[in-house]
């Protein structure tokens, strides 16, 4: 019979062990995934906040860990309502009982999410698990984002009629226009993200004065027809390796796509992380942007995927 528990910093080392295990299964599929004994020492600092920080369950069976989710809670999350987020390194399960053992513990912890307000679940799991894959979808999520990676390599896309520039500080009010079109268009269909448009070039500013950020623009009669930027963190925990730089903006006016735009900055970007001796590039996109997904798709493989469930607020009258 399964049971539960509250995680402690005393059950640290069995829950990165159990989720070692999948990130090797993972790796099999991507094989350039940095190295498990490299990404274990990132997986125990960041399950450790998660024990004191997260709000989630351990299964137990006659006193051995099965497996674990915990999740942190966020503000408002695709509504009104606060939600939570279980990230990559928030759960895991033994090979041989994932389904019984994360039925048990979403039935159980969701109970307890729900009870607190917390109506939109998100969960990132490892991209090539098809068991867990299978349990999410049955139980009313679906996918929403993607994490992906690519190894840096050299590209050639012939000589484009536009110039491609590295910018600096002076080139950003060019930039900001873009930007702001870039911010808005996520709320057309299909995607219907309500970002709001905001001050283009002070946020511009703001990330661009951040250590060890860089972007790229292509331009042609002075007008500014797409970006790409990179930094060295992102939002998966396999960004955080020292191997990685990661793409964390990207946008060509709609009005000049099918000319080869993203695929020559993407060139640049990939030949400045090679010449600095950066070895992998990652990049987190919304599969519900299919124009996006469609591009990124074509350059990287992706490891994991974030699936969300927004459960109907009637369920608290």
């Amino acid at each position: 019979m399964i049971e539960f528990k509250k995680p402690s910093l005393e059950d640290l080392e069995q829950l990165v062990n159990i989720l070692m295990i999948q990130y090797m299964e993972e790796t099999i599929h991507v094989s350039y995934l940095p190295k498990p004994e490299e990404m274990k020492p990132l997986f125990t600092k960041s399950i450790s906040k998660l024990i004191d920080k997260g709000n989630g369950l351990i299964a137990l069976e006659d006193g051995l860990i099965l497996g674990y989710m915990i999740g942190l809670k966020t503000g408002p999350l695709f509504g009104n309502h606060n939600g939570i987020v279980v990230p990559m390194h928030g759960h895991a399960c033994i090979p041989n009982k994932q389904h019984e053992v994360y039925s048990s513990l979403y039935a159980k912890n969701a109970d307890q999410w729900v009870k607190l307000g917390l109506l939109s679940h998100a969960i990132v799991l490892f991209a090539h698990n098809e068991i867990q894959k299978d349990f999410w979808f049955e139980n009313g999520f679906g996918k929403r984002c993607v994490d992906a990676l690519s190894l840096v390599k050299s590209e050639n896309h012939g000589f484009p009629k536009f110039t491609i520039k590295k910018a600096d500080v002076s080139d950003l009010p060019n930039i900001a226009e873009l930007h702001r079109e870039h911010t808005l268009y996520y709320r057309n269909s299909p995607i219907f993200m309500p970002n709001k448009e905001e001050d283009s070039l002070e946020d511009l500013k703001n990330w661009f004065n951040q250590k060890n950020h860089h972007l790229w623009f292509s331009v042609i009669n002075n007008e500014v027809l797409g970006y790409m930027r990179i930094q060295p963190r992102a939002e998966s925990i396999v960004s955080y390796h020292n191997d990685v730089m990661n793409i964390t903006g990207a946008y060509v006016k709609t009005t000049s796509r099918h000319q080869n735009i993203g695929s020559c900055l993407l060139e640049e970007v990939m030949n400045w992380l090679k010449s600095n001796d950066i070895p992998l590039c990652g990049v987190d996109y919304e599969s519900i942007n299919p124009i996006g997904a469609g591009f990124w798709e074509k350059h990287f493989t992706p490891y994991a995927i974030s699936l969300t469930r927004r459960i109907d607020e009637r369920i608290l009258e």
